[in-house]
């Protein structure tokens, strides 16, 4: 993240809906680090890679 300090995910703050319930983010998630994992290794160039990073964040906390 661009930030150095890590921002606070609204699911924290408890400002996440009861629509999105913990397991399947987190299915969510690892779903997104298994895909950016496979893709750096095709591509390289990390603000490609640091842009995904940051658009899955951006998702979960939304």
């Amino acid at each position: 993240m661009a930030s150095s300090k890590i921002p606070i995910c609204k699911k924290a703050k408890g400002e996440l809906t009861t629509e999105r319930d913990a397991e399947h983010l987190a299915r969510y998630f690892m779903l997104g680090v298994y895909g950016l994992r496979t893709f750096a290794h095709t591509h390289p160039e990390g603000d490609t890679i640091q842009e995904l990073a940051d658009q899955l964040y951006r998702d979960l906390c939304r």
